[in-house]
């Protein structure tokens, strides 16, 4: 078995393992290996392919995982993303990290735990990527009454490129609407919007633009895709492909 399988990995990698040795012993059997989702736990629980499901890095993730399930807000369950931050950050900072869920190793900074703002303001977010939404994700937990504003038609910013590959759908499940924000889309937060809402605070959170070498008519070509359009513009790309750019980006595409 693997004990800590990647997202290459399928969910529940380990569970024929358990099963087969439940055929050959008395005691209970438990099974673990990237299980995140209440429903396949109550499948292997249900089908007798283990007596008991356990989790790891799927509590760094979200340490409220149990309690939604107990009380039925599975839609609301941050769900490890199996990207190993968590054990890449072990030797630097001598603790725990994660993708998803900032406040794990940092609760000796006062950032164990979420508490209400003693005064409720209206908060102003520009920019519904994956900071945009955290932040106002996090702000709306606070009590603020919260705005997020975003230029084009749909919420994820660069997490939206990962539709183009099935086995990272865990890292464009978003819950900003669950926590009570205000989702504006295709409206641009320009100087004089700013000043219409007239917030008490406003987040930037504008994304970046992607390095195009000055290559000349590289901009203007039929045939140039940004990686970040990858998904929306895959059945475009034949068999002959150049990809500019050797990082985790280029090497993924």
């Amino acid at each position: 078995g693997i004990t800590h399988p990647s997202w290459f990995e399928d969910h529940g990698r380990n569970v024929y393992l358990a099963a087969e040795i439940k055929k050959h012993v008395k005691k209970p059997v438990a099974t673990l290996g990237g299980l995140n989702d209440p429903a396949m736990m109550e499948e292997i629980i249900a089908s007798g392919k283990a007596d008991v499901v356990e989790m790891a890095r799927a509590l760094l993730a979200d340490p409220e995982l149990p309690n939604k399930v107990y009380e039925a807000r599975d839609e609301e369950i941050v769900r490890c993303l199996r990207c190993f931050t968590c054990m890449a950050e072990r030797g630097v900072t001598s603790t725990r990290r994660c993708t998803v869920n900032p406040l794990i190793g940092r609760e000796d900074e006062s950032l164990g735990e979420v508490m209400p703002a003693p005064k409720r303001r209206k908060v102003l977010v520009a920019g519904g990527g994956p900071g945009g939404l955290y932040a106002a994700y996090t702000a709306a937990r606070r009590g603020h009454e919260v705005i997020l504003c975003e230029a084009t038609e749909e919420v994820g910013g660069l997490l939206r490129g990962e539709e183009a590959i099935p086995f990272k759908y865990e890292m464009y499940q978003l819950l900003c609407e669950k926590e009570g924000v205000e989702i504006r889309l295709n409206t641009r937060v320009t100087k004089e919007y700013a000043e219409k809402e007239a917030p008490d605070a406003i987040i930037v959170a504008a994304g970046s633009d992607p390095v195009i070498p000055p290559i000349p008519g590289l901009r203007e070509a039929e045939n140039m895709i940004l990686a970040e359009h990858y998904h929306l513009e895959k059945d475009r790309v034949g068999d002959d492909v150049v990809i500019l750019g050797g990082g985790l980006v280029g090497c993924e595409l």
